[in-house]
């Protein structure tokens, strides 16, 4: 097809695009540790060229060759850098291919990633990393245009400063016509703080032929970044998102499993925002690229989805007997635990460290929680979402330190090995005073900031529990004395609302017996949810529960936690109250909070609460806690 007649159709119609490559070659290949992904054109023919039938035959009419990441550099690593013109040559041969098997006239896009040569994506290019970066990709762009692609698309740019050098190098090295997505955060801007309208401008005046994004969030809060975009530009806009933010179970990162019906509706929300190119990326498949087809072909077919609900647990210590001569556990002594184990209610409010290393903020917040008298303790986030924020443990020993308030900063095997997290732990308890510890496996990093990071995940919480555990007997994680046991208080998390609430028991069972002292769950949003889980536990509860409670400020909040993030289920009724209050719905929000509160403060079988205040909204907790009577 002309470039010019391409230019002409995707001014015309909208068009399918494919989904997630990457995302179904792990999940068919079963997760293999040694895989480099861009060499599967090379090393997995037969796989790829599956996928692209798959989303040819689910109504794709634009397919992607599997050629991100593939450049010199990225392959660099790998020891492949030579193996670049091959493997960018077999990746569109093998899309070749699937278009002629097919019999369909289907577009074939080149697609080129950024180089992010620092590791992380930045403004600032240089004179030297703008020769590279020129070099490398029109390298790539010549090979790809070379073995027949039909247009570029330059796909999950964090950095508009390195998309401006890579739209430029393709330019003069092809006349074909140019796609330039970036990447947003669920913030709403780039990882290097570039807003959509800055970006449409920006890519607007380059003349490129369709602006869009792809990646970095799922539907919902993609079409918000669309939104910014359209008023700005005369141009196709293009929308690519992931499936959802992704979830680490069992050393894999998987996605949530957004319906078909759901990229139906964000389908036809994303054609009257005009987007003229829709598809998918990340951990989509085709069957979310047929339900995008079955809306594009009728431009008018829009299900919404709504969800249902799942639910959490409770403690009693057993102080071992000490024998002369051999390092026993002692009892954990921080005044949280006192506290769960009088039968206190806990209260607990939780907050982000800062994004900076301004910490004014949450001192702030932890200040007025600690007046208020009616908070025992404050947790704090370790990088949520995978989003860098200051370390959550040198966080709390600041919080101690100047407010003295107790925290309990939530720890992740995802960054350091362990080797790393015991210098880590001893330092948290020796040098910051640390006392309770939340361990948690941690969101992978390919849901936040660095999408090309790997986790390091030596163990996950289960192994960071044993870990705390043998420091309170003394010994580190191979059995050698440490000389003075420390006597942390260690909880583990839990989901209530799992998918395979089987496994998550399993799971929790298994934290419990490598010696967790207390459990947080995700957040639950009505009783029901935990009756639920009572249910299917069936049992008395061994450790003590701090139930989330999370305040929604808006029905739209709602629908994109519960559709876009592992593991939060918000039942319909809760949605639909919230849909009903219109303006009113933060503080129907506040008030749904408030009621759950008041019946779970009053249960013999829960320990506690921890409500969680995004961007570190201390108010919304005092509000719902002056509004509620809970026991001593």
């Amino acid at each position: 097809m002309e470039a010019s007649n391409i230019r002409t159709l995707l001014r015309e119609r909208p068009i399918v695009a494919d989904g997630g490559m990457g995302s179904l070659i792990y999940q068919t290949l079963g997760y293999p540790p040694a895989l480099c992904i861009e060499q599967t054109p090379l090393t997995h023919p037969e796989t790829v060229l599956q996928i692209h039938l798959a989303y040819i035959a689910a109504g794709a009419e634009l397919i992607q060759v599997h050629s991100y990441g593939a450049n010199r550099v990225k392959l660099a690593p790998y020891g492949l850098a030579e193996k670049a013109v091959a493997i960018n040559s077999q990746a569109v041969k093998l899309a070749r291919e699937a278009k002629e098997i097919s019999g369909k006239d289907v577009l074939i896009a080149g697609s080129i990633s950024p180089l992010e040569l620092l590791g992380y994506p930045t403004e600032t290019v240089d004179a030297e990393a703008c020769h590279v970066i020129t070099e490398v990709v029109q390298e790539q762009a010549r090979t790809l245009e070379g073995r027949g692609v039909d247009l570029f698309i330059l796909e999950t740019y964090a950095s508009l400063a390195e998309l401006t050098v890579t739209i430029e190098a393709v330019r003069a090295q092809s006349n074909l016509p140019i796609i330039a997505q970036m990447a947003f955060t669920d913030d709403g801007k780039t990882l290097t703080g570039v807003m959509p309208q800055q970006a449409a401008v920006h890519l607007h005046a380059l003349g490129v032929d369709v602006i869009g994004l792809n990646c970095g969030v799922g539907p919902l809060t993609a079409l918000e970044v669309l939104r910014a975009f359209a008023p700005l530009v005369d141009v196709p806009l293009a929308i690519q998102p992931n499936a959802g933010f992704p979830r680490r179970v069992g050393g894999r990162t998987l996605y949530p499993l957004a319906s078909p019906e759901l990229f139906s509706e964000f389908a036809h929300q994303a054609l009257a925002l005009g987007a003229r190119l829709i598809g998918g990326c990340c951990g989509t498949t085709p069957q979310h690229i047929a339900a995008v087809a079955r809306t594009l072909r009728t431009s008018r077919s829009s299900q919404p989805v709504i969800a249902a609900p799942p639910p959490p647990v409770q403690v009693t210590t057993h102080p071992p007997e000490e024998r002369e001569g051999e390092i026993v556990e002692r009892p954990p002594r921080s005044s949280l635990l006192q506290k769960l184990q009088s039968g206190q209610f806990v209260v607990s409010v939780q907050l982000d460290p800062p994004k900076g290393t301004n910490l004014g903020r949450i001192l702030n917040a932890a200040a007025h929680l600690k007046a208020s008298g009616k908070v025992d303790v404050v947790d704090i986030n370790s990088n949520p979402v995978a989003r860098v924020m200051m370390d959550s443990l040198i966080t709390a020993g600041q919080v101690e330190d100047k407010v003295g308030m107790p925290t309990i900063p939530h720890v992740t095997t995802r960054e350091i090995n362990i080797m790393g997290l015991q210098s880590l732990m001893l330092g948290a308890w020796g040098a910051l005073k640390i006392r309770n510890v939340l361990a948690v496996t941690g969101d992978p990093p390919q849901a936040g900031d660095y999408p090309e990071a790997k986790g390091v995940y030596e163990v996950d919480a289960i192994g960071l529990v044993k870990l705390l555990s043998n420091f309170n007997r003394g010994v580190d994680w191979t059995g050698k004395s440490l000389g003075t046991p420390t006597q942390f208080t260690i909880g583990v998390a839990m989901n209530p609302t799992a998918e395979d609430l089987a496994r998550e028991i399993e799971r929790f069972e298994a934290k419990v017996q490598a010696g967790a002292h207390f459990v947080m769950t995700q957040p639950i949003f009505d009783l029901e949810q935990w009756e639920s889980f009572l249910t299917v536990w069936g049992k008395p509860l061994p450790i003590p529960f701090l139930i989330g409670l999370w305040p929604l400020s808006s029905y739209e909040l709602a629908r994109r936690l519960h559709h876009e993030v592992p593991g939060i289920v918000i039942p319909e009724a809760v949605q639909e109250r919230l849909r009903l209050a219109g303006s009113h719905a933060k503080e129907e929000g506040i008030r749904i909070a408030e009621e759950l509160l008041a019946e779970l403060g009053h249960r013999p079988e829960v320990a506690g609460t921890y409500i969680i205040c995004p961007f570190n909204r201390y108010e919304l907790a005092l509000t719902i806690l002056d509004a509620v009577v809970l026991p001593k």
